[in-house]
């Protein structure tokens, strides 16, 4: 279980130590490149935004719960007897 909501760009997400680089929270250090700040704070965060309605969302899903129900209704048209039948007699 997650026990605080760390946002992608929130400052609690990465520390930068003088004359090393980029670390994460659990202390993975990414180096001082271009991109190692963005790195270690994607790897650190427990939420990012939902890609089609920008609502908080966990990071390892790809919507919020939201979307994911709007999706299923959606794809839930496609499964049915009706559809399939349709599409065999076109593909016939």
């Amino acid at each position: 279980m997650i026990d605080k909501k760390i946002i992608r760009y929130g400052k609690d997400g990465s520390t930068f130590i003088e004359g090393k680089g980029w670390f994460s929270r659990q202390w993975h250090f990414f180096g001082n490149y271009k991109d190692s700040e963005h790195r270690a704070r994607f790897y650190s965060c427990t939420h990012t935004k939902c890609k089609s309605c920008n609502n908080m969302k966990i990071k390892t899903h790809l919507y919020c719960s939201k979307c994911k129900i709007k999706n299923k209704k959606t794809w839930a048209i496609f499964s049915s007897k009706n559809f399939i039948q349709r599409i065999n007699q076109i593909l016939k």
